[in-house]
C-alpha cells in the first residue's frame, strides 16, 4: 500500500499534459506508480465523481469520465486499494479548481482507500500571468469561440482565489509550488523535472522527447480565431485544421500592451503572492510592442500575405482564388478539414468491371 500519495494539480499551461502522457505510458518505476483512471488526465473524472458535473466541458475527450458520479467514485476506490507502489501519483490541472467541500471528499476518499499514515502531498507549477493568458486564449480557441475580451479578464490569472482552497486544506509543507520555467529544467523537459521535484526514477530514455499542446504561431492562431467565429464549437475534422496549423511557423501571439493594461492592474498582487510561497519575482515588465502584436478583434481578423500563400500551398489552390477576407479565408480553411475526394482511374475501374464480369 502507498505511504505517499502525489497529487498533481497543474496548473493548467504548465506542461501536464505531457506529464500525464509520459507517466501514464510508462506505468510505474522503482517505488511509484501512476494511477491512471479511464484517462491519463484525471482531471474529469475527480471531479465527476466529487464536485458534482455530470459531464465536465473542458475539451477532454468523451472516455475520460464514467457513465455517473457513483461509477467514477467505485473506479477512484478500485484503482486506489490496488495501489502497491510507496509513491502513488494522481493528476489532473481541474482539482486545482475544486471548491472546498469537493477537495475534502477527495482528501477523504484517498485517505479511506490507501494506508492510514499514507501522506497527500499537492503539487503545482505556477506560470506567469501574462504568459499564461497567451497560452490559454489559444487553448480555448481549439475547443470553442473565445471573444477578444477574454484577455482582459482579470480573474482568469487570479492565483490566490484559485489556490486559496488547496491552502486552507493542506499544511504549508503538504502544499508545494514551483515556477514553471522551462530553462531551468533538466533537458528542458518538464516531465524530467517533476521527476526531480517528486524524487522518483523515470528511464533515461524514452521521455525527454515527449511534449503536448504545442503553442501555435500568432498567424496560425489567426486563423483559427476566424475559423471559429464561423464554427464557435468543434466540428468533425477540426482536428485536421488544427494539425494544419501547427505547422505555420512565425512569431509567437503577443497582445498589444493596450490590450493588456487592464489586466496589469491587478498583476502586482499576483506577484506578491508568488513572492510569498516560492520566494519567486514572477514580474513580466512592460515592453515594447513587436510588430505584429494585436491590438483589436480586427487584427485578428487580418492575416499576413505569406499567411495566404501558406494557406493557397497546403490546399493546392492559388492565392489568387483563396482572396483574403475572413470568408475566404473559411472556405479555404474548409478544404483542410474535408478534403477533395481523390480521382477515380476510370482505366482501372473499367478493368475491375471486366474482371467481375468474366467471372460471372
Amino acid at each position: 500500500m502507498p505511504d505517499r500519495v502525489v497529487l498533481h494539480v497543474g496548473m493548467h499551461k504548465t506542461g501536464t499534459t505531457a506529464i500525464q502522457n509520459a507517466l501514464s505510458e510508462l506505468g510505474d518505476g522503482p517505488g511509484w506508480e501512476y494511477l491512471r483512471f479511464i484517462h491519463p488526465n484525471a482531471s474529469n473524472i475527480l471531479h465527476q465523481a466529487y464536485a458534482g458535473r455530470e459531464r465536465p466541458d473542458n475539451g477532454l475527450p468523451q472516455p475520460s469520465f464514467a457513465s455517473n458520479a457513483a461509477e467514477a467514485q467505485q473506479l477512484i476506490e478500485t484503482r486506489l486499494q490496488a495501489a502497491r507502489a510507496q509513491t502513488a501519483i494522481i493528476s489532473g490541472e481541474g482539482v486545482s479548481l475544486m471548491r472546498s467541500n469537493a477537495l475534502e471528499t477527495l482528501l477523504e476518499q484517498i485517505q479511506s482507500n490507501v494506508s492510514g499514515k499514507a501522506e497527500t502531498e499537492v503539487f503545482a507549477y505556477i506560470r506567469p500571468p501574462l504568459s499564461y493568458l497567451h497560452a490559454k486564449f489559444q487553448t480555448l480557441l481549439r475547443g470553442k469561440f473565445v471573444p477578444f475580451g477574454t484577455m482582459q479578464n482579470a480573474k482568469m490569472i487570479d492565483y490566490a482565489s484559485r489556490f486559496q482552497p488547496l491552502e486552507e486544506l493542506f499544511s504549508e509543507a503538504r502544499l508545494l509550488y514551483r515556477p514553471y520555467l522551462v530553462d531551468r529544467f533538466r533537458d528542458r523537459s518538464v516531465i524530467c523535472d517533476f521527476a526531480d521535484w517528486l524524487g522518483i526514477e523515470l528511464p533515461e530514455n524514452g521521455v525527454t522527447g515527449m511534449r503536448a499542446n504545442t503553442a501555435l504561431s500568432s498567424e496560425a492562431v489567426k486563423l483559427l480565431f476566424i475559423w471559429r467565429k464561423k464554427h464557435p464549437r468543434i466540428i468533425p475534422g477540426d482536428g485536421r485544421l488544427i494539425g494544419a496549423l501547427s505547422d505555420l511557423k512565425g512569431p509567437k501571439l503577443q497582445f498589444s500592451e493596450q490590450v493588456l493594461a487592464p489586466v496589469r492592474e491587478d498583476l502586482s498582487r499576483q506577484y506578491t503572492w508568488s513572492e510569498a510561497r516560492m520566494g519567486w519575482n514572477m514580474a513580466e515588465p512592460v515592453a515594447p510592442d513587436p510588430p505584429h502584436a494585436i491590438r483589436s478583434e480586427e487584427d485578428l481578423l487580418t492575416v499576413a500575405p505569406t499567411t495566404v500563400s501558406w494557406l493557397a500551398e497546403t490546399t493546392g489552390q492559388s492565392v489568387q482564388r483563396i482572396g483574403q477576407t475572413p470568408d475566404d479565408l473559411i472556405e479555404a480553411m474548409a478544404q483542410i478539414i474535408t478534403p477533395p475526394p481523390q480521382k477515380t482511374n476510370k482505366s482501372s475501374l473499367l478493368q475491375r468491371a471486366k474482371r467481375w464480369l468474366g467471372k460471372q
